[in-house]
């Protein structure tokens, strides 16, 4: 699958880094987690975004989940 989004010059993104999923989990206590881990399988996915986007970043910032 992520193939053909390379392809077509497209990013792929998988199942768990998408909005859908970060929406479904936002009320979480462990939501800044599951976005610094979405964005890792971004990355993971993406070989061109290979060390773009922040490493950690949410879970560093120690912010209440109902902030995020």
């Amino acid at each position: 699958m992520v193939e053909f989004y390379t392809m077509q010059n497209m990013f792929y993104l998988p199942e768990t880094s998408r909005w859908s999923h970060i929406q479904q989990h936002a009320k979480q206590d462990d939501i800044a987690i599951k976005i610094d881990s979405a964005l890792a399988q971004v990355e993971k996915s993406n070989a061109s975004l290979k060390g773009a986007l922040p490493d950690n970043y949410f879970s560093r910032l120690g912010l209440d989940g109902s902030k995020l």
